[in-house]
C-alpha cells in the first residue's frame, strides 16, 4: 500500500548497493480526477544483478560429493594430490599435484559429481604403502624391511557420473582432472638409494618422471599421457613386476619391487620399478591438447574435442592447466609452457616451480 499525489508519478527504486538490486525503477502515475482510492494489480519481472560471488568449496573426505548448479556460468578449479614422503630419513621429494581450471556455462540446472583425491601414504616399512584415493598407485615392498615406495597422490576431478570412482562408466565423464603426483622409490641396496629417487610431478597434458642416478638407471617408466597410461619401457620387468596404470588410476596390485605408486589422473603414471613413479595427465575438456574419449564406448574422439554426456556438449573457456612443477600448458597447444605460478587453495600462490602440497581440492564459484 502507498500513498500518492493526484497527477504526480511515484517512483519505487531499489538500493544499489545491496545483494540484489532492481536494474530498473517501477514507475506509478495516478491520472487526476481519479478516485480518492484506488487499487492496481501489476506484476514485474525483475533482472537481479549479483553483487558477490557464490563458493563451494571441496576437501578430501573419501566419498564422491554431489551438487545441482542452476543455470550460469562457473568457474571451477581442481588441484592433485601430492604423493607420499621418505619420512625415515630419505630426502628424495614427493611427486606434486597438477592444477586445472576453467569457466564453463550451464544452460540448464546440472548435477555435478566432485572427486577430491588424497595424498599417498609415506613410505614405511610394511609390505605396501596405499595409493591416494582417486586413483593414486600403491608403493611396493623392497622385500627386505628397509624402505619401501611412498604411494602415489589420488587425482581430482569433477564428472557427470557417480557410478563408482574407479568405474570405467564414470571415469568417461570426467570434464575435468588434475594430476596427482606419483610416488618416492625406496631403498635397494645402498644408503643413498632413497635419495635418489623422488616422484614425478602430477601433469599436465602428459605426468612427469624422474630417472634415478644410481641403481636402477635403466628402468624407466612412462608417464600418464592423453591416450595411454604410464608403464615400464621394459618388457621384461613389465612381465615380472606389473607397473602399468589404467584410464583414471595407476596400478592398484600388491608388488614387491622397491618402487613407488603412480599418480592418479585423466591417464594414470606408472609403478616404479626400484625407482620413483610416474604422475598421472589432466584434462579438461575444451583445451586444444585434451583428447576425450565417448562415454559411451571409451573412443577417444581427437585433440580437441569436447566431452559429450547424455546429448549435452560440455566444454571450458579461459582455462589454466599447470602441472606438478609449475610449468604452464597453453589451452592452444599441446606443448609444455613456461613457469607459471600455481594458485594455492589456501589463499595466494606456490613459489615458482612448485605444484600442490598434500591432499586434492576443488572449488566451484558462481560467478552469475
Amino acid at each position: 500500500y502507498f500513498f500518492t499525489k493526484v497527477g504526480g508519478t511515484t517512483t519505487f527504486n531499489s538500493v544499489t548497493t545491496e545483494k540484489y538490486y532492481w536494474t530498473k525503477a517501477l514507475e506509478y502515475n495516478l491520472e487526476k480526477n481519479a478516485a480518492l482510492e484506488k487499487t492496481a494489480e501489476t506484476t514485474v519481472e525483475w533482472d537481479w544483478t549479483f553483487k558477490t560471488s557464490v563458493i563451494y568449496n571441496y576437501s578430501y573426505t573419501g566419498a564422491i560429493k554431489s551438487i545441482t548448479l542452476p543455470k550460469g556460468n562457473y568457474k571451477m578449479e581442481c588441484w592433485g594430490a601430492q604423493s607420499g614422503a621418505n619420512p625415515q630419513g630419505g630426502t628424495a621429494t614427493p611427486g606434486k599435484g597438477g592444477y586445472t581450471a576453467g569457466t564453463i556455462a550451464l544452460t540448464a540446472s546440472t548435477t555435478l559429481y566432485v572427486v577430491v583425491g588424497s595424498k599417498g601414504q609415506s613410505s614405511t616399512k610394511v609390505l605396501n604403502d596405499a595409493g591416494g584415493y582417486n586413483g593414486g598407485g600403491t608403493g611396493g615392498s623392497n622385500g627386505i624391511g628397509v624402505r619401501n615406495g611412498s604411494g602415489g597422490g589420488g587425482a581430482t576431478d569433477i564428472r557427470l557420473n557417480n557410478a563408482g570412482v574407479l568405474n570405467t562408466t564414470s571415469l568417461r565423464s570426467r570434464i575435468m582432472v588434475a594430476a596427482g603426483g606419483g610416488g618416492c622409490g625406496g631403498r635397494f641396496n645402498t644408503p643413498d638409494h632413497e635419495n635418489v629417487c623422488p616422484g614425478g610431478y602430477g601433469g599436465g597434458l602428459t605426468g612427469g618422471y624422474v630417472v634415478p642416478t644410481t641403481n636402477y638407471t635403466s628402468n624407466v617408466v612412462t608417464a600418464g599421457s592423453q591416450t595411454s597410461a604410464g608403464l615400464t619401457v621394459s618388457p621384461a620387468v613389465e612381465n615380472s613386476y606389473p607397473t602399468a596404470g589404467s584410464f583414471g588410476y595407476a596400478y592398484q596390485g600388491v608388488h614387491e619391487a622397491y618402487g613407488a605408486g603412480g599418480g592418479g589422473g585423466w591417464y594414470g603414471g606408472a609403478r616404479g620399478y626400484g625407482t620413483g613413479g610416474s604422475g598421472g595427465s589432466s584434462f579438461i575438456s575444451g583445451h586444444a591438447g585434451c583428447n576425450p574419449v565417448n562415454t559411451s564406448t571409451g573412443a577417444h574422439l581427437g585433440a580437441g574435442k569436447k566431452t559429450t554426456y547424455n546429448g549435452v556438449t560440455y566444454a571450458f573457456s579461459n582455462i589454466t592447466m599447470i602441472d606438478g612443477a609449475g610449468h604452464l600448458w597453453p589451452s592452444t597447444s599441446s606443448s609444455r609452457g613456461s613457469l607459471s605460478q600455481m594458485p594455492n587453495p589456501n589463499g595466494g600462490y606456490y613459489s615458482s616451480g612448485y605444484g600442490h602440497n598434500g591432499d586434492g581440492y576443488c572449488r566451484i564459484t558462481w560467478t552469475h
